[in-house]
């Protein structure tokens, strides 16, 4: 039977991936600087926001395997 921590962890875990997957959903790869300022801006928001949930997922990951 899981602990209490170990469901923390993997409620945690399910609600980065979450994010991250929406984030990256929502980031367009071919926007180039050519495009209307705001949208170019809001689309590296949105690719930055999806790196980040990503590596907080590595890094969870990462120490939940050595737990």
């Amino acid at each position: 039977m899981p602990t209490s921590k170990e469901i923390a962890y993997e409620n945690a875990l399910k609600q980065i991936e979450t994010a991250a997957k929406e984030y990256r959903n929502l980031w367009k790869r071919e926007i180039c600087e050519s495009v209307k300022i705001e949208e170019y801006g809001l689309n590296e928001f949105f690719g930055g926001k999806a790196e980040g949930f990503e590596e907080a997922l590595e890094i969870l990951k990462e120490r939940m395997s050595k737990s």
